[in-house]
């Protein structure tokens, strides 16, 4: 013989689990708290790569005398122009 399953303590266990579970208030706070988050650190990422691009476009501005005094060639302010700007 097997033995008979109660449906009624089924439910009553998911009942029991259920209130531990968070609310979709609780649920839609953390999800637009991580949003939020994400859309910070994009921005910052956007800033830091304009940042780098107008930088570099200012190292092929100066002269050589310029270049001289911060240590670096012509050359070397190619090869960094030339980086994406998304490249530190």
């Amino acid at each position: 013989m097997t033995a008979q399953v109660n449906c009624n303590d089924t439910f009553l266990l998911f009942d029991a689990a259920r209130e531990h579970l968070p609310t979709w208030s609780q649920w839609m706070r953390v999800g637009m708290r991580k949003a939020w988050r994400d859309m910070c650190r994009v921005a910052k990422a956007a800033v830091a790569c304009e940042d780098r691009r107008a930088g570099r476009h200012l190292l092929l501005t100066l002269d050589d005398r310029m270049l001289k005094d911060i240590g670096i060639s012509r050359a070397d302010a190619w090869a960094e122009a030339i980086k994406p700007m998304w490249r530190d």
